[in-house]
This record gives C-alpha cells, sequence and structure tokens, in this order.
C-alpha cells in the first residue's frame, strides 16, 4: 500500500511503506556549529564549508511492524519493546520508587519523571538487556517533546527546561567524541544544563572507577533512549519517528554538530544522504509501546573500527533518526506528543 492510498488507515499493519521528506545536509557540509541554553533552546544552525545547506531528500519509510527489523537491538539499532500499564516495582539511585501506572504521571513535571519514569526505564532496559549482563543502568536525561501550542511551555522543577517540538533532522545523538565524554561527566558533579543537578548536588551519578573500565576497553557501556508516545488516549499519528538501518549507512557522510553549552560542548552527527539509506518507522505507537534506540554502544563495529556499512561485520554503533511528516496520518490528527529518556549502560565483565 502507498502513501497514496492511506488515508483511511485504521489497522497499523496496512501501511506497507510512506514516501515522505527527511532533511539532511549535503556532502559539502564540513561542521555544524549550535548554542544552546539551559532551557534546551537553540539560537539557530550554523553549516560551515563552501556549499554547505540543509538538503530536503525524498525517501521511503517502511512499516517496522511487518518484518523482522526493529525486534533485536544489538542486531538492528532499534527494537519495540511492550512495557507494562505500571512502573517496574524498583528504586533509583536517586530516590525514586513507584508502582504507579504510566498513565498516571504527568510528563510535564520533571520531579514526576525522574521520581516515577526513571525507574520504569531502568528496569525496562535490565529486563530487554538481560539482568544477568548489565553491572548498572541509569537514566539521566529526557526530552519532552509536542507540536502544539505547549511547545515553549517550561517543564515544572525542570530549572528553566522547556517542551521541544519534535526533531526533522536527520542525526545521532553521540559521536566518537562525545560519547565517551559523556560518561565521563556522568561520573562527575552534574553540570549547569543536568536535569538532575538538583537531586545530586556535588555527587555523581555513576561511579568513577566502573567509568574508567568503561573508558579503558575493561568494560562495554551503551546509551540508549527509551523513546515513548505519552498520549495516553491516542496514537502517534503526526510526525512519528524513523529509525534508518545502522548497516545501511556509511562513516563517509557523517557530519559533526558541536553543540555548545554554557560550561561544555557536547557533539551529534548529521548525515549527508546516500542511495544506501533505509529507514522503517511503526506507525500508530501507543502509550503501552516503547521503542528502544541505540545512540552509543562502545562495542560496536563504527566504535571499535571508524568504520560503518553493510560491508562491516559487528554490531551497530547507533542509529540515525528523524521525526518526519506522515503522508498516512489522518487529517485533524492528535499532535505528536512524546518523551525520550536517555539512558547509560554498564555491563558486566565478559570472560
Amino acid at each position: 500500500r502507498t502513501s497514496q492510498e492511506n488515508s483511511n488507515i485504521t489497522n497499523n499493519k496496512d501501511i506497507v511503506s510512506v514516501t515522505t521528506k527527511l532533511n539532511y545536509v549535503t556532502p559539502e557540509t564540513v561542521e555544524i556549529h549550535v548554542r544552546r541554553d539551559v532551557s534546551g533552546v537553540d539560537d539557530g544552525y550554523e553549516l560551515q564549508g563552501k556549499g554547505s545547506a540543509w538538503d530536503a531528500v525524498t525517501v521511503r519509510v517502511q512499516n517496522a511492524r511487518l518484518g523482522d527489523l526493529g525486534k533485536n537491538l544489538d542486531e538492528h539499532g532499534f527494537q519495540l519493546v511492550t512495557s507494562s500499564d505500571t512502573t517496574a516495582t524498583t528504586s533509583s539511585s536517586i530516590g525514586g520508587s513507584s508502582a504507579d501506572p504510566i498513565g498516571s504521571i504527568d510528563f510535564m513535571d520533571t520531579d514526576q519523571v525522574i521520581d516515577r519514569y526513571y525507574p520504569d526505564c531502568e528496569a525496562l532496559l535490565r529486563k530487554t538487556l538481560g539482568e544477568e549482563k548489565v553491572a548498572d543502568v541509569k537514566a539521566f536525561d529526557h526530552n519532552i517533546r509536542i507540536n502544539t501550542n505547549t511547545f515553549g511551555d517550561e517543564l515544572k522543577g525542570g530549572g528553566g527546561s522547556k517542551a521541544q517540538v519534535p526533531l526533522g533532522m536527520v542525526h545521532g545523538d553521540y559521536t566518537s567524541v562525545s560519547a565517551p565524554r559523556r560518561i565521563q561527566d556522568l561520573a562527575l558533579a552534574p553540570k549547569a544544563n543536568d536535569v538532575l543537578k538538583r537531586r545530586l548536588g556535588d555527587q555523581s551519578l555513576l561511579d568513577p572507577s566502573m567509568v574508567k573500565e568503561a573508558i579503558d576497553g575493561k568494560r562495554r557501556f551503551s546509551i540508549i533512549n527509551v523513546w515513548r508516545n505519552i498520549d495516553k488516549e491516542n496514537p502517534v499519528e503526526e510526525f512519528p519517528l524513523a529509525c534508518m538501518d545502522a548497516s545501511s549507512v556509511s562513516e563517509r557522510d557523517f557530519k559533526t554538530l558541536k553543540i555548545h553549552y554554557k560550561d561544555r560542548i557536547g557533539e551529534n552527527y548529521f548525515l549527508a544522504h546516500s542511495k544506501t539509506n533505509q529507514w522503517f518507522y511503526f506507525p500508530r505507537m501507543t502509550n503501552t509501546e516503547a521503542l528502544l534506540i541505540k545512540t552509543w554502544d562502545s562495542k560496536g563495529k563504527f566504535a571499535v573500527t571508524g568504520r560503518n556499512g553493510e560491508k562491516e561485520k559487528g554490531l551497530p554503533t547507533f542509529v540515525f533518526h528523524s521525526a518526519f511528516l506522515d503522508p498516512s496520518s489522518p487529517k485533524n490528527s492528535p499532535p505528536r506528543q512524546s518523551i525520550e529518556v536517555r539512558c547509560v549502560v554498564i555491563w558486566e565483565k565478559e570472560e
């Protein structure tokens, strides 16, 4: 079924694929810079390099519900899981503990998210990855994205953080520089933009000795996003999230975005388009589903070798992703409301 036939979709498996445009950067782009304030708002992207520009490319986004892709995080880099309507009865190192219904959480309230939802994300990853395989899992940050007038509203208890719009740019959340730097930062006192600064004070989230072992290559570490629809009444129909098959992209097309914060510089990857790129999404995601997205894996082939692509053997290091305009969405669809929680995983040492 093509996008032209999707005007009356009611079953999320009725869609085979949709055709849309995704925002890449041109191959001539050398580097991108942006400045981000404490609220999470960017001041505009500065593209550097002769011929640098945004590049809106028409692509086909396939329905991942119809095949095997998206069923194994280590194989595909992203995985859809169905989680219970109640959070796991567990406790977090920052004080959260609950078995409350997810649907009862006010996701615009940062304290509720940290106390009641972070522990659920940590428990979900432990269960999915294998309790016996992971030494530590910590949720350390999150974004609320809403494409309504609520965009720009300040989050309660968020230290000035605001709700963001869905990010319609092809990107990866970390680079070979920023991923190890981020977990090293988490072994120090929180910085100005860290959502846990109020909770932790001068304490670190991660055990410094365990982080040193990860940086020295004695332990595997991963950063994984837990992405969820927070509208308990409606599935996601506007601006769903597309994920790229990690093996369908070459490192030659990676472009570094430098994010200038008040007290640190972060990095993401943007991307120049290639015809080999393969895109997938899960139509009409509900509140009881979560999409796990690998944003860095120190055991991944790109992290280990500096190379990526279908000819390279090994695990995916990270997944490029982007919100997109879905032509199959019914008119007057409810606006997307979502949360992505960033979690760091420190694995047990391998024998």
